[in-house]
């Protein structure tokens, strides 16, 4: 009886805990300043973090979304995306596409995030006073 006590609650902590990756997406898109969340994500990995974020509505078309997330994998060119504001997840491709708002991205096993200042004004976005100390003036 003891071992099935204790294996249900390591099942139950299981289910309860969760995902880093999760909690940082989900802060990260929520501290952004948006009318209505309609995320578009092609990589099938941050798919299913974003699916696991419950107010986020994601769309099967870029040209449907208020924010993309793009990752280097799957990153998202063509004029269907070319208007609407990115997060990336690796900072070479943050720099590289100028439709990238922000990024969220682990760098020597600690995550790390950023935002670029004025691709925010270019998209008429704001952040909220928490996330201001990982704004930079990258162009």
């Amino acid at each position: 009886m003891r071992y099935l006590l204790l294996l249900a609650g390591l099942v139950l902590s299981a289910f309860a805990s969760e995902d880093p990756d999760v909690k940082v997406w989900s802060r990260i898109i929520s501290d952004i300043r948006l009318e209505e969340y309609r995320i578009y994500v092609r990589d099938p990995q941050i798919r299913r973090l974003v699916d696991r974020i419950g107010w986020i509505r994601r769309v099967d078309r870029c040209s449907e979304a208020t924010l993309a997330i793009e990752s280097r994998e799957y990153p998202l060119t063509g004029a269907e995306c070319a208007s609407v504001a990115k997060l990336a997840n690796d900072y070479r491709l943050f720099l590289r596409d100028k439709g990238a708002v922000g990024a969220f991205f682990w760098l020597k096993s600690r995550p790390t995030i950023l935002f670029s200042a004025p691709r925010l004004r270019r998209f008429g976005l704001e952040v909220d006073e928490e996330m201001r100390q990982y704004m930079e003036d990258l162009p």
